[in-house]
């Protein structure tokens, strides 16, 4: 029955982060990671979960850690072992994307400036553009915070 479980989480929740943009390997990976409920894996391991080949795992895993949503360390056993960030994962992989958001607030308001007055249609997305990744980048520390304390029961609420 655990496994029968273990498999439908996995099929459910990397299909919500294949529609979130992770490409299909890496977000089957994952979701085994989050679902075997262990601290770490090698690379063998999760081959074995997955049914992956160990260069599709290596490729998973290489994304994985580039978007931060696992890290490599090296075991006692000489091998790669794969596991979680430290702390909140989830509240970490949010907070490395407000380097992106300024950066795509920084690029659309140059483009806007540069390309608005010389093309009528490019200027008004542009600069909504620009100023909704603005708006994002300047609320997402305060948002964090106030994640925090809601995760920690202090904010009121349940």
């Amino acid at each position: 029955m655990a496994g029968e479980a273990l498999d439908d989480f996995v099929d459910r929740f990397s299909a919500i982060l294949r529609d979130s943009g992770l490409p299909p390997m890496p977000a089957r990976t994952f979701a085994y990671v989050l679902g075997l409920g262990r601290r770490s894996y090698t690379a063998a391991e999760l081959a074995d979960a997955t049914g992956a080949s160990p260069a599709a795992i290596s490729g998973a895993v290489n994304y994985l850690i580039g978007v931060g949503m696992l890290e490599r360390r090296r075991g006692s056993d000489r091998r790669h072992h794969y596991e979680l960030p430290p702390g909140d994962p989830w509240a970490s992989m949010i907070a490395r994307r407000q380097a992106i958001l300024v950066r795509w607030y920084e690029s659309l308001g140059q483009a806007a400036q540069d390309l608005g007055d010389q093309q009528e249609d490019h200027g008004e997305p542009l600069q909504l553009g620009a100023r909704f990744f603005a708006f994002m980048a300047q609320e997402l520390p305060g948002m964090l915070a106030r994640w925090e304390s809601f995760r920690d029961g202090s904010s009121g609420q349940p």
